[in-house]
C-alpha cells in the first residue's frame, strides 16, 4: 500500500515532467516494485541466512532505492530505482507476515495480529498519502523523500526484534498449491487489480470530473481511505461474521466505492474503499491458513502477498487504456460479480 497509494498523488507531476512518456508507462511507475517482488519470489525460498536478517537487507535496500529519484533521473533511472525498491520490498514482505505465526501460534490472537498488521499498513499510508499530496505542491521529487522513513523500522528490528532460526517451509516435500489455494489466491489477485484503479485514477478523477488540480486534495482523500482501514483493521477480531460472509463482504464494500465514485460521492466511496483495505488482507490471510498445514504457511503466506503486488502489475495492463468512466465502471462490475461468486458453497473454508 506505502508503495503504491503514497506516489499517486505525484502521477500528475511526474507525466509533465516526462511528457514523452505515455501514461501507461507513468501510472506502471506504481507497479513496477511488484515485478520485482514476484521475479524474487522463485528463488525467496533458498536465500540464506535468518528472518531477521532477510528482513534488515530488504529494508536497506528498499530504503536505497526509495530515495534515489530524489535526484533529477531519466525515466529509465527512476525506472529502475522503482524496481530496487521492489527488491528489498520482496526480502521483507513475506517474513515479516510469517513472524507473526512463529511467535504467536495462538488462533485469536494471530487473528487479532492480522487485523493490526493490517492497520499499520494504513497508519504508515496515511502519512505517507498526506504528506506526498502535499510535497506535490513544492517538487514531485520531494516524495521519494518520504522512503527514508524505513529506517525507523529497520533499527526496531534491528535492535529488538528477537533473532530466529530460518525455518524450512516443507518436511521433504515440495510445497503443492491445492485447487482452494489457486482460487483463493486469484480471488486475491482479482481483488488488488480491482482496488489499485483506485489510486491510479483518483488524482486524475479530481482533474477531469472535480476540475481540481490540487494534488492534495486526491492525497487526503486516499488518506481517509486509509484512516477508515485504520480503524477497522484494529477491530478486526471484533468481526464475528463467518468465512464467506466476509469474503463476500471484501468485494461487495469495493463495488460500492465504485458506485459512490460514479456519483460523485467522494467521501461515501472513501469509507467502503477504506473497509476493503481493512479486510482483505487478513480475510485472505484466513483463508490460506485455513488450508495450510503449519510446515507450509511461511511459503503460502508469501505467495499470498506476491498476489497483492500481482494485482497491482497487471491492473495498469488491464485498465490503463480506458477512460477514467470506464475504468470505475469495470471496476464496480467486476466487483459485484465476484461478490456473487464468493457466495458459492465451493468457495467455502474452515474459520482458522
Amino acid at each position: 500500500m506505502l508503495t503504491g497509494a503514497m506516489l499517486a498523488p505525484a502521477l500528475p507531476a511526474i507525466q509533465q515532467s516526462y511528457p514523452q512518456v505515455s501514461a501507461f508507462w507513468i501510472q506502471s511507475l506504481l507497479t513496477l516494485p511488484s515485478l520485482s517482488l514476484l521475479l524474487m519470489l522463485m528463488i525467496a525460498r533458498h536465500l540464506p541466512g535468518t528472518k531477521k536478517q532477510q528482513v534488515i537487507v530488504g529494508l536497506l535496500i528498499y530504503l536505497i532505492g526509495g530515495l534515489m529519484p530524489i535526484l533529477p533521473l531519466p525515466f529509465m533511472g527512476l525506472a529502475l530505482a522503482r524496481l530496487l525498491s521492489g527488491l528489498g520490498l520482496s526480502l521483507f514482505t513475506g517474513p515479516a507476515i510469517s513472524l507473526i505465526g512463529d511467535h504467536y501460534p495462538e488462533a485469536q490472537t494471530r487473528r487479532q495480529l492480522l487485523g493490526w498488521a493490517s492497520a499499520v499498513t494504513s497508519g504508515g499510508t496515511i502519512s505517507a498519502v498526506s504528506l506526498s499530496g502535499w510535497l506535490v505542491g513544492h517538487d514531485w521529487h520531494w516524495v521519494f523523500g518520504l522512503y527514508g522513513a524505513a529506517i525507523v523500522p529497520l533499527i526496531l528490528i534491528w535492535c529488538w526484534l528477537p533473532e530466529t532460526t530460518h525455518k524450512a517451509s516443507h518436511t521433504g516435500q515440495p510445497f503443492k498449491l491445492s485447487v482452494g489455494l489457486v482460487v483463493t489466491y486469484g480471488l486475491n489477485l482479482s481483488w488488488n487489480a480491482l482496488y489499485f484503479i483506485i489510486p491510479t485514477t483518483i488524482p486524475f478523477y479530481f482533474q477531469s470530473w472535480l476540475h481540481d488540480a490540487n494534488a492534495s486534495h486526491a492525497g487526503l482523500l486516499m488518506a481517509g481511505v486509509s484512516a477508515v482501514a485504520l480503524v477497522v483493521g484494529m477491530n478486526y477480531v471484533r468481526i464475528k461474521l463467518p468465512a464467506r460472509e466476509k469474503l463476500v463482504s471484501v468485494f461487495g464494500v469495493l463495488m460500492l466505492a465504485g458506485g459512490f465514485l460514479l456519483g460523485h460521492l467522494e467521501i461515501w466511496a472513501m469509507v467502503f474503499a477504506g473497509f476493503g483495505v481493512a479486510l482483505a488482507m487478513p480475510v485472505f490471510n484466513e483463508r490460506v491458513i485455513a488450508q495450510t498445514q503449519p510446515v507450509d504457511r511461511d511459503h503460502a503466506l508469501s505467495i499470498g502477498y506476491a498476489m497483492v503486488f500481482a494485482g497491482q502489475l497487471v491492473s495498469p495492463f488491464i485498465f490503463s487504456g480506458l477512460s477514467i468512466a470506464q475504468r470505475i465502471w469495470g471496476m464496480t462490475f467486476a466487483a459485484l460479480a465476484l461478490s456473487v461468486i464468493a457466495l458459492s458453497r465451493r468457495l467455502q473454508v474452515a474459520t482458522p
